[in-house]
């Protein structure tokens, strides 16, 4: 018998485990192999699933929950629907299929039928089953003919005693949790030593968050929302346990942001000059009239860089909005100060384009501009050290090479990253190591939801960028099916004909991961392929697509980018699309940010439904950026609601954080973050924080409690703040 809170639990199970050693104390901290059933030779397992103590346990909450509570019997179970059945066993047989397959067959019946289930390759398993023996199954019903079944379900035998009477385990007869797995740990195990955690820990657990707070949001006490969270007695009782151990992360995480505000903010930085004469010159060279939301980012750049401590902000905004010349002011005022700037790009072709628009920019006011990529040759690389260790350069644009230990700046005052979300927070605190705390600006193009923005950049002030300047078209957008294709490749042509370019996007390089690579040719030639290409075949190879528009489209000239050409290729394609002497370029989602070509002014993207809405709206942003009209085709065929949901949205809505919230909603923040999110800390109740008031919620209270608390020093929050410590340590350490 095992005890969870007040009520117990019988255990009855075939799986064998292992006895451990318990130590004498037992906590939070104890480590996995030291519960009953673990052990040294399936802490391998556990360890997989980062699951390292019994507070990893703990918090390794359930995907889902299947409600196993009501026993039907054998006539009520439906085909294609799970259920829960009780009855005796009147057969066991183990036969070979004509495929060779060993198939272990058990015949279940109570008084209304008979349910035969299923096991596969699994001949082991006959000597578990006797005929009399009383048995409960849970699986997916299927009927072949006359004859109901279930295939490889969960079963849980009764013992004699019991027959007859009442049957609750941790596996039947009640709301039965689902667990992350992985091979070799089956959710049996896991629910029994989750069990066991709870057992051994209930009289040790304590509640890190205060009574008043706690009572002020109507929250569960710790023991019995973590107990509910696990093992619920109903559906209904799930929530409000998500509810407490969402907010405890919430907050928790934003008590962590709040102190390491604090201490960012109490680091001696650099006061820039932000008012002088090569800023005053810079402005009035601008080939443009600024916006407004870019005067109101600059003067809130302004006031972050004349402080004494170092600016930590982000710059988001729409695709076309201008953040390159709110980021070049901050260039300006940093060589004002002569301090020197540095831009961390993700691929090399955003880099160029950073590169070319920031020294068109900045040139008119002597500011000089070098480019950093591993391409770069040796003898080059050399007198960009030399000028960059004597600050005769003063701003560098770079890819991943800016962060190589050769790279010194005299002073460096301001460090800049495009698109933090491509890199890591390693890879931010060495690009800002090589200063003495330099100011720090994000920019992102990818609109991001406000409350994902609380628990992404929660120790950084935002500036938001929605108009777009003078002269930037808002592209419409259609969605035809691929039958559709024939009037895609007429209109496309329209516009080829009339002067203008256009992008052909796919989801992939080549099929089946194939590593195919282009010639060295600048319009490499895939002639096999062409002669392959009898009438138009849709597929969601760029390689195939490409030889396909190269037949198509035979009187332009038709290029090929993607991730895995040479660097030196890649440059040669984009500079020649941006030169008018490609028509129409066929890549990947390489072209995704940072490409500027204003007489492109159709975006064809194939394959349309693997794309993710935030993606599909930062491509569409790549054309729209002239005079000319431009148009966005997106040719799918989803097969799912989602789908089309997702391409509806994309045909009716062209306000980019009205998008980040709809992707948010349909894929949630895992799938929208991707799963290399800048250092991001692995926060389990995220995807429950975004459907409800907990971020603001938690967000409040930590700012309240800091005001009063800064360093949670009370005596009575030494509970709370062993919990910061414990959850959030790397925010802590690297304040």
């Amino acid at each position: 018998m095992i005890r969870i809170g007040q009520k117990h639990v019988k255990m009855n199970s075939p799986v064998k485990t292992t006895r451990a050693v318990s130590p004498t104390a037992v906590s939070l901290d104890t480590p996995v192999q030291y519960l009953k059933g673990v052990g040294p030779r399936r802490n391998s397992f556990y360890d997989r699933l980062g699951l390292k103590t019994l507070r990893d346990l703990l918090y390794h909450f359930p995907r889902r929950h299947e409600d196993r509570r009501a026993f039907l019997s054998i006539s009520q179970l439906e085909p294609g629907q799970k259920g829960t059945a009780r009855g005796v066993i009147s057969s066991v047989s183990l036969f070979r299929a004509k495929t060779g397959t060993l198939i272990l067959q058990v015949s279940v019946r109570d008084s209304t039928g008979l349910v035969t289930a299923l096991w596969f390759n699994q001949p082991y398993m006959r000597k578990w089953f006797s005929v009399g023996q009383e048995i409960i199954l849970y699986g997916a019903v299927d009927r072949i003919g006359r004859k109901v079944q279930m295939t490889v379900p969960e079963f849980e035998f009764i013992p004699k005693e019991a027959a007859g009477a009442e049957h609750k385990t941790l596996h039947m007869g009640r709301m039965v949790p689902v667990y992350p797995a992985t091979s070799g740990l089956h959710q049996r195990e896991l629910r029994e030593t989750a069990a066991a955690a709870l057992k051994t820990l209930w009289n040790s657990l304590p509640d890190p968050l205060p009574e008043e707070i706690r009572q002020r949001h109507g929250l569960l006490d710790f023991k019995t929302a973590m107990t509910r969270i696990h093992f619920p007695p109903a559906p209904e009782a799930v929530a409000g346990a998500k509810d407490r151990v969402t907010f405890d992360e919430m907050f928790c995480f934003q008590l962590a942001l709040g102190m390491r505000r604090k201490k960012m903010q109490a680091r001696p930085g650099i006061a820039h000059e932000v008012a002088g004469d090569l800023v005053e010159r810079w402005k009035k060279r601008l080939p443009f009239t600024l916006t407004a939301g870019q005067e109101k980012a600059m003067k809130e750049i302004a006031a972050d860089m004349a402080a004494p401590s170092p600016m930590h902000r982000l710059l988001q905004g729409e695709v076309g909005s201008g953040k390159t010349v709110v980021a070049a002011y901050a260039m300006a005022v940093a060589a004002q100060s002569g301090s020197q700037s540095v831009v961390l790009a993700p691929t090399e072709v955003l880099a160029r384009q950073h590169a070319l628009t920031l020294s068109q920019m900045l040139s008119p006011a002597d500011i000089s501009v070098g480019l950093l990529t591993s391409s770069l040759e040796e003898p080059a690389r050399r007198q960009m050290a030399r000028d960059l260790a004597e600050g005769k350069l003063q701003v560098l644009v770079g890819t991943h090479a800016a962060l190589e230990p050769w790279v010194r700046f005299s002073k460096l005052g301001l460090a800049v990253i495009d698109e933090q979300q491509k890199f890591g927070v390693d890879q931010r605190n060495a690009l800002i190591s090589k200063g003495n705390n330099p100011d720090l600006l994000i920019l992102t193009a990818t609109p991001i939801p406000r409350t994902l923005s609380l628990t992404l950049y929660g120790e950084m002030a935002v500036s938001t960028l929605v108009e777009r300047p003078a002269g930037r078209q808002t592209a419409r957008t259609l969605w035809m099916d691929s039958t559709r294709r024939e009037e895609v490749f007429t209109f496309v042509k329209s516009e080829l004909a009339a002067g203008r370019q256009a992008y052909v996007v796919c989801p992939r390089i080549g099929g089946d991961g194939s590593k195919d690579q282009p010639g060295e040719d600048l319009f490499p030639s895939i002639q096999s392929a062409v002669e392959k290409v009898r009438a138009p075949v849709r597929t969601v190879s760029v390689l195939q697509m490409f030889a396909e528009y190269q037949h198509l489209f035979s009187g332009y000239r038709v290029g090929l980018l993607h991730g895995r050409m040479k660097a030196d290729e890649q440059k040669k394609v984009f500079a020649a699309f941006k030169q008018k002497e490609i028509h129409l370029l066929v890549a990947t989602q390489v072209i995704e940010v940072g490409v500027d070509v204003a007489n492109a002014t159709v975006m064809v993207i194939e394959g349309a439904e693997r794309f993710g809405l935030s993606q599909l709206h930062q491509l569409r942003g790549r054309v729209g950026r002239g005079e000319h009209e431009s148009t966005c085709i997106l040719i799918a065929d989803p097969k799912d609601p989602a789908g089309m949901e997702r391409l509806q949205t994309m045909v009716q809505v062209a306000d980019g954080f009205r998008i980040a919230e709809e992707d948010l909603r349909l894929r949630g923040p895992g799938e929208l973050l991707g799963k290399r999110q800048s250092g991001l800390p692995d926060l389990k109740c995220l995807e429950w924080a975004v459907q409800g008031p907990w971020l603001e919620l938690a967000r409040k209270e930590a700012e309240t409690m800091l005001a009063a608390e800064p360093e949670l020093d009370a005596p009575a929050l030494a509970p709370l703040k062993r919990e910061v410590k414990l959850r959030f340590p790397q925010l802590i350490e690297t304040a």
